[in-house]
């Protein structure tokens, strides 16, 4: 899942960063991400369901760059995505999973009350997701305030 914030109106907070070179920019950049993602991290921490710790802690960030873009993505470490990886389970704590063996004679129903095979649909506690809906007006703001730091930390007016 992810949520994109787009900012507009911006354009005094613009021009200041283009004076600078691409490398500035691309730091600036980086680093106001990181600010704004790291709210949602600490959120996302906050929210998750704890057994032993290990899925609260594998929750990170990952800023990466390309073509000129940055981007930030808080999520959980080793890519507990599409139910694969060291924290495989975290699929299932976000988007929710049948519980119990499977049957492979079981027939397959469309209910979500029986389950597949008759076990019963446990549903997800979205944990990333509300830490990211829970931010997503305040974190543009954070982004922006890091902006215009890291240009003034630069001296670039």
């Amino acid at each position: 899942m992810a949520i994109s914030v787009k900012v507009s109106g911006l354009d005094d907070l613009r021009k200041k960063l283009e004076k600078l070179s691409g490398d500035e920019q691309t730091t600036i950049m980086q680093q106001a991400f990181e600010k704004g993602a790291n709210v949602i991290l600490n959120t996302a921490i906050q929210l998750c369901p704890v057994a032993t710790g290990e899925l609260r802690n594998s929750i990170t960030t990952k800023t990466s760059k390309r073509k000129g873009n940055v981007s930030v993505r808080v999520g959980i470490l080793g890519g507990g995505h599409k139910y694969k990886g060291q924290f495989f389970y975290a699929s299932f704590q976000e988007y929710g999973h049948y519980a119990g063996k499977r049957n492979a004679l079981s027939k397959v129903t469309d209910s979500k009350k029986q389950g597949r095979g008759g076990r019963k649909w446990i549903d997800g506690r979205h944990f990333l997701r509300q830490a990211a809906q829970a931010h997503k007006t305040d974190v543009p703001t954070q982004i922006v305030t890091g902006i215009a730091a890291g240009i003034e930390r630069l001296g670039g007016t």
